[in-house]
């Protein structure tokens, strides 16, 4: 086997540019993006499907996220990451299952969950992330959860000062 030498020519990092052009057709933005959280004690009834109340802006870059009907209407046709955190407490130690829901103009497109199959849990916390369209300019998203249990109890969805890194609500516009 033969080896070859490969030679070059020297490389000199003290070099240094002007650039004075534009350059166009790179990049992209986020936006329009929101984060969201809950900011005041949510009671949800066992088996019920109910809009989650994230009413407490972190940032909304393009006014696009409504606090009172809790509600994102990005305006921007495209593809979308939507994500959640769900935490409650259920004080009868009942609890078995947490469902999520990511809703479109009022129907689920996608939907989380989780479930303990061994035990009853009186804390439950569920995370969620998916891509949605929005396929044109009035499109909304809203989030709904399930908590499911063998009884009629009710949980509660934290407002505690750690209630916005548990319960949480966000969106972006993806580059594509």
């Amino acid at each position: 086997m033969a080896i070859t030498k490969i030679q070059s020519e020297s490389l000199n990092l003290s070099d240094t540019y002007d650039f004075t052009g534009t350059v166009t057709g790179a990049g992209g933005v986020n936006t329009p993006a929101f984060h969201a959280t809950i900011n005041s004690a949510q009671t949800l009834t066992h088996d019920n499907i109910t809009k989650l109340a994230f009413a407490s802006e972190v940032f909304d870059t393009n006014n696009v996220y409504d606090t009172s009907n809790y509600r994102f209407t990005p305006g921007v046709i495209g593809k979308y990451i939507l994500g959640v955190g769900f935490w409650t407490y259920d004080s009868a130690n009942s609890m078995t299952t947490n469902a999520i829901y990511f809703y479109k103009n009022g129907s689920a497109v996608l939907h989380g969950m989780i479930r303990v199959t061994s035990a009853n849990y009186q804390r439950n916390w569920i995370t969620a992330v998916g891509v949605v369209d929005a396929d044109a300019t009035g499109d909304y998203f809203e989030v709904y959860a399930r908590p499911e249990q063998g009884d009629a109890g009710t949980v509660d969805v934290s407002a505690t000062s750690d209630s916005g890194k548990r319960n949480y609500f966000y969106g972006y516009k993806l580059i594509t």
